[in-house]
């Protein structure tokens, strides 16, 4: 059985946002920076959600872009079933930033989705290919680590 205390730490660009979905026509954009989500990739991440139950963290880049209710309105306009519940801490690198949240708020039950093969908890860690992005092929693996 899934911890209901589980958590996903989720980037967005490569996992999410993948190149087939970032198309120059901007009248299905949220904003002029916000393109769209996959739609493969976020029927993948609602069917997780579904199972898990998982917090959302957001370690994108696009924390840089938007408060936390705005990311909650991209994710709610992309069609995610939930919003985002915060985001890692502001470091220099995204390993700390993790590592960081990790320890302070004493998190057993999580899993890293990415597009970059990063350093820290290598065991949790769902490695994504940037022009595919989240697969229904890493949904078995995700439910094995929240186990």
């Amino acid at each position: 059985m899934i911890d209901y205390k589980s958590f996903l730490f989720l980037d967005i660009d490569g996992v999410l946002a993948t190149g087939k979905s970032a198309k120059p026509d901007k009248s299905n954009w949220f904003d002029n920076h916000a393109y769209p989500f996959d739609p493969e990739c976020v029927n993948v991440l609602n069917y997780i959600l579904g199972i898990t139950n998982a917090k959302m963290i957001i370690t994108s880049d696009w924390r840089f872009l938007y408060e936390l209710d705005e990311m909650c309105d991209i994710f709610k306009f992309n069609k995610i079933i939930k919003s985002p519940k915060g985001y890692t801490p502001m470091l220099i690198e995204r390993n700390d930033e993790i590592t960081d949240f990790v320890s302070r708020k004493r998190i057993s039950k999580f899993v890293i989705i990415d597009d970059l093969n990063l350093d820290c908890y290598k065991s949790r860690l769902i490695v994504t290919i940037p022009d595919q992005g989240l697969q229904m092929f890493h949904a078995d693996k995700i439910f094995k680590l929240l186990e």
